[in-house]
């Protein structure tokens, strides 16, 4: 984070009696995720049939796929005019069940899953170099498990995992923004949306400097 102030608190000749304010920002961009089911449908909602458990298992943004590219993962920041330059790299951030929150990733019966969920524990979120980027790839890999309620014996189950791909073209990814991906997972089917907000949290601070006296 950095911050800038209007007060010239390098006065030696006068006394600076009182408070001087910082407007901290972030430098990079956050990334996280919500999550959805959609049972037997492609938008969100619908009925998960009882004895069935959809489960994400990790989600890679970024990466190479038909030419599509990934984010920087180096590059020089300059606290005086708050510019990113000399920029490199094409590098993939992945997510897995030690990164979501505890049992945020499966969605069952039970909950229906078509409440729009935060999946992405707190030390957990992508962070990135401010960019923007002509296309990169989001591929998610999931699990659904069905069981067979006709079925006499208990383990008469089916079990698919589903690894898609979508590319996402066009996206500018802003310092001191968050961008939030909704994953909708079907039964076959991957629907991916997104948001993007104002890192609103922690982001103005007041610091108390000692009097400049004469």
């Amino acid at each position: 984070m950095t911050a800038v102030t209007d007060h010239k608190i390098d006065q030696t000749k006068t006394t600076l009696d009182q408070k001087v304010e910082f407007k901290f920002n972030h430098v990079l961009t956050r990334i996280q995720f919500t999550l959805q089911a959609a049972a037997d449908q492609v938008e969100p909602g619908g009925t998960i049939n009882e004895g069935t458990t959809i489960t994400l298992n990790s989600v890679t943004i970024g990466g190479t796929k038909e030419g599509q590219g990934g984010f920087y993962d180096n590059g020089f920041y300059s606290i005086f005019d708050n510019t990113w330059t000399n920029c490199t790299g094409n590098q993939a951030f992945t997510l897995d069940a030690d990164d979501f929150i505890e049992d945020s990733n499966i969605l069952t019966s039970e909950d229906g899953g078509n409440d729009k969920r935060e999946i992405v524990a707190d030390g957990s979120y992508i962070m990135v170099i401010p960019q923007f980027v002509e296309g990169f790839p989001v591929t998610v890999n999931y699990t659904v498990h069905t069981a067979d309620n006709n079925a006499n014996a208990e383990d008469d189950s089916s079990t698919i995992t589903n690894n898609i791909t979508t590319i996402v073209k066009g996206l500018h990814f802003e310092a001191n923004r968050v961008f939030r991906f909704n994953l909708v997972l079907g039964m076959s089917t991957v629907e991916l949306s997104a948001t993007v907000g104002t890192w609103d949290d922690g982001n103005n601070h007041q610091v108390d400097l000692p009097l400049n006296q004469k």
